[in-house]
């Protein structure tokens, strides 16, 4: 049962919030990862900001600084995350990255009109790199020229190529449908079937990390001065907003990938129309516009964005080592699910509809960050070449042999050269398959078999994954998952997993290595026995929190 909303702070003290009542910040190590926010500019003085700021750079010559409020917002999310609670108890704030700004929009929260904005957002990044960014957050689009798919665009095969040849995460809005286009609570339904209110480039572009907006959790946003009945939000927390622009990406890609917590409307009866409150339904962070004013409520995808930048920044932050490819499989591996808000005839066709809203779920920064005594992340970050398997064997915990809730989920990014004016827009697809209950040694024969493709002698050993390998083909940035609530695992028969991951080359060079990383998330509830303990005695690999298994056999056509 979902939580009605009790937002933890007032409407009032949001608009007169004082420096003293903010919380302290603690300022990122000299060594902290650059986080770039390409948005409005910021105020480098804010107290939320300041402590992290290395640098400002705008495209068009001006100093950088904030006149909207909009790049502060989004850039105290970025480095703090969700700031409600922390405004609530005061607790201490400690900044996960280093804060880079570079101004794009003008004060009109818009491009200039004095050269493309497609050239302008591309200036604004080769800068971003060049500062050492290794996030670059894009809360920013195109809203009047929505993505149409399948067919690839330019600006995206531009994005992808530097983000592939920079290694850096790309996170960006999914792009906002306006409350004067909806009429209720039916919101869901509609978002999918009007092409008006598909993903705002350049919100397509494969490689990134495209974030769609949720309902705000229930203590989130503000209590309002004066409370009315005939005020409601539309959806419940938690559920895909109202706000927020929906998939697919190019060549029906799961877009977006993940989502946020960004806001919701609300519906006013006494009115009958959608609207957005003032304090109902929105997310609270810094204000940049005015001085004396230090925070400020809003509604969008801008601001669920963000919170994937955060997640990454914490990820680097404790495993600087580690590529673009492997933190984004690392979110989208923990990324936890998003009640289903949409009905179709199928139940396949409504998961698959779903995903254009939601992505294959809510990221969850604590999740990606570290494993816990019933949760731990195994990570490979490999090259696998054109036409080729790769093998990984996975010791099964003996929890997972005992009554209970066990989950494994997987997560895999990999970074394929593109082309804009290609059908055929990614040069290789990659996939993931698992086996349970067959040694490694039998699904590798199997495979060779079958010249390197999924045997149908293996299906009653394959672990059903959803989405399935086929309905996330089509992007580099995949996830899937498997819940077993009453099934037997047989120590015996499931000692261990074998995950295959499988290139396919579609126009690539022949003998070309593609570079990827592989998350796999194995997960029991927490009134059984723990599995990191156990895990941490079978592998020498395990560092802290992550595990890292390299078992593998090439397989050549």
């Amino acid at each position: 049962m979902k939580r009605i909303p009790r937002p933890l702070l007032r409407a009032v003290d949001v608009t007169r919030w004082s420096r003293d009542a903010l919380p302290p910040v603690v300022p990122p190590p000299a060594d902290a990862p650059i986080v770039a926010v390409i948005d409005s500019g910021v105020q480098p003085g804010h107290p939320l900001v300041e402590p992290a700021f290395h640098r400002a750079e705008s495209v068009d010559g001006t100093d950088g600084s904030d006149v909207t409020g909009h790049g502060t917002m989004v850039a105290s999310i970025a480095l703090h995350g969700s700031l409600e609670r922390p405004l609530h108890s005061h607790e201490p704030l400690t900044a996960r990255g280093r804060l880079v700004s570079i101004r794009v929009l003008n004060e009109h929260n818009e491009f200039s009109n004095e050269r493309l904005w497609e050239n302008q957002l591309l200036d604004a990044v080769d800068k971003a790199i060049d500062l050492g960014a290794r996030v670059i957050n894009l809360s920013l689009g195109d809203p009047k020229h929505p993505y149409v798919p399948p067919r690839p665009v330019g600006i995206a095969a531009a994005l992808d190529r530097m983000v592939a040849e920079h290694d850096v995460i790309v996170v960006v809005s999914a792009g906002n449908v306006h409350p004067e286009e909806h009429d209720g609570n039916g919101y869901a339904a509609e978002q999918l079937h009007l092409e008006e209110r598909n993903l705002a480039p350049p919100a397509m572009a494969a490689l990134a990390l495209t974030v769609g907006a949720l309902v705000p959790e229930h203590d989130q946003g503000a209590v309002p001065a004066r409370e009315s009945v005939d005020v409601n939000h539309l959806g419940t927390p938690g559920d895909p907003s109202p706000a927020s622009r929906t998939g697919p990406g190019i060549e029906d890609a799961v877009k977006p990938e993940l989502s946020a917590s960004g806001g919701t409307y609300v519906y006013d009866r006494a009115f009958r129309n959608v609207r957005q409150d003032a304090a109902r339904g929105t997310v609270v962070a810094a204000s940049g516009a005015r001085p004396e004013r230090l925070l400020r409520a809003d509604i969008g995808t801008s601001f669920a964005a963000p919170l994937v930048s955060h997640a990454a920044l914490r990820v680097l932050a404790k495993y600087p080592g580690l590529s673009a490819n492997a933190v984004r499989a690392l979110l989208l591996s923990t990324s936890t699910p998003v009640d289903r808000v949409i009905d179709s005839a199928t139940d396949a066709h409504a998961q698959r509809m779903q995903r254009f809203m939601s992505g294959y779920g809510k990221v969850s920064a604590e999740r990606a960050e570290t494993s816990t005594e019933h949760r731990v992340l195994l990570i490979a970050e490999e090259e696998l070449r054109i036409d080729q398997v790769h093998f990984y064997d996975v010791d099964v915990p003996s929890s997972f042999f005992t009554p209970g809730a066990k989950t494994v989920a997987i997560g895999l990014s990999f970074d394929p050269d593109t082309r804009g004016t290609r059908l055929q827009y990614l040069e290789s697809r990659m996939a993931v398959h698992v086996y349970r209950g067959r040694s490694s040694d039998d699904v590798q024969a199997k495979f060779a078999a079958n010249a390197g493709e999924p045997p149908e002698e293996l299906e009653n050993a394959k672990v059903n994954l959803q989405p399935s390998a086929q309905d996330r083909l089509a992007g580099p940035n995949q996830a899937a998952s498997a819940l077993w609530k009453r099934d037997r695992w047989d120590a015996q028969k499931h000692s261990n997993l074998v995950v295959v991951v499988q290139n396919t080359g579609r126009w690539a060079p022949e003998g070309k290595s593609q570079r990827y990383a592989l998350a796999v998330q194995l997960e029991v509830e927490e009134s059984m026995p723990g599995i990191y303990a156990d895990l941490h005695t079978r592998f020498d690999t395990v560092l802290e929190s992550e595990a890292v298994v390299e078992t593998e056999v090439r397989l050549g056509h």
